[in-house]
């Protein structure tokens, strides 16, 4: 069913894949992580670092906008368990106001 709603250039995709055995190529959960790894590839690490270390607060945003902006960042960027302890230190750095930088 899923293969014939996806439409002719999907299904020419389709085709493409390789799967490990020829039961995989008509289980559903399968054809749609292949079709994920095809269209939406891997995570960059090193690129996803990189936008979070250049993220700072912008002029018009709260600190909690701020804070839930760089959590959602640091999602694609593996960093295990320093997760908090990056966001606290980004936090340090790109905040706007020096005095609390300084507090901080």
């Amino acid at each position: 069913m899923f293969l014939t709603c996806i439409g002719s250039a999907a299904h020419g995709v389709f085709r493409s894949f390789k799967f490990e055995n020829l039961a995989d190529s008509s289980n559903v959960t399968k054809i749609i992580e292949a079709f994920t790894r095809c269209c939406v590839g891997e995570t960059y690490v090193t690129y996803e670092r990189y936008v979070f270390n250049q993220r700072v607060q912008q002029p018009v945003e709260s600190i909690e906008d701020y804070v839930a902006e760089l959590r959602k960042l640091a999602k694609s960027c593996e960093f295990g368990e320093l997760e908090d302890s990056l966001i606290r230190d980004r936090v340090v750095v790109g905040i706007r106001e020096d005095t609390t930088r300084r507090r901080l």
